[in-house]
């Protein structure tokens, strides 16, 4: 089984970049521009790894990180 992958990063064109490269190398990859939409996707999808940028509109990567945790935990 492939890994999963999530990619957050509001400039397209290095996500795109990332994308093609882990896609090539085997992976699974789902990426996003906006950390809503990640949000969306840690609903659905159980990422083994998530490639994200700090600074993102609305929120930090770090919350966007943090986010999958804090729903198992219950917070």
């Amino acid at each position: 089984m492939n890994s999963n992958i999530l990619i957050l990063d509001d400039n397209e064109e290095f996500t795109c970049l990332l994308e093609e490269c882990f896609s090539q190398a085997g992976f699974e990859v789902e990426s996003h521009l906006h950390p809503r939409d990640a949000l969306e996707a840690f609903e659905r999808t159980a990422f083994d790894l998530v490639v994200t940028d700090y600074q993102l509109p609305g929120m930090s990567g770090l919350e966007v990180d943090e986010a999958p945790r804090r729903k198992r935990r219950g917070i």
